[in-house]
């Protein structure tokens, strides 16, 4: 600092000084008040604790959910068979054309000549 910096601030020190001396006791005692209120107040966080917490569970949650999602459904050999004899029982049931699913081999290999062929 050089010599005008600290004038200034001796300057500025003494005038303060001077003012407290001046201060009223009704002024002074309210000033003390508001010192000891603002020492005593804790320190309070600007986020509560367990806000990271939740932040955290809620992303885990939404990566699981699509994950989960986007995934195709897979299915396993039982529920397939248990379609197909759903499917079955369906046909027969309902009395429709049995020629037709007895000539199916017929028709099966017919459709892959054509494919070969074409």
């Amino acid at each position: 600092m050089n010599s005008d910096e600290q004038r200034f601030i001796e300057q500025v020190r003494t005038s303060l000084d001077n003012s407290a001396e001046e201060v009223s006791p009704d002024v002074a005692a309210r000033l003390r008040q508001a010192r000891h209120a603002a020492i005593v107040v804790p320190y309070r966080r600007a986020t509560p604790m367990w806000m990271p917490a939740l932040s955290t569970a809620m992303l885990v949650l939404v990566i699981a959910v699509a994950w989960f999602a986007g995934l195709p459904r897979v299915e396993t050999p039982v529920q397939l068979q248990t379609q197909q004899v759903a499917s079955d029982f369906e046909m027969l049931v309902h009395g429709e054309d049995l020629e037709l699913f007895a000539d199916m081999d017929f028709y099966l290999w017919l459709e892959q000549r054509s494919k070969h062929a074409g």
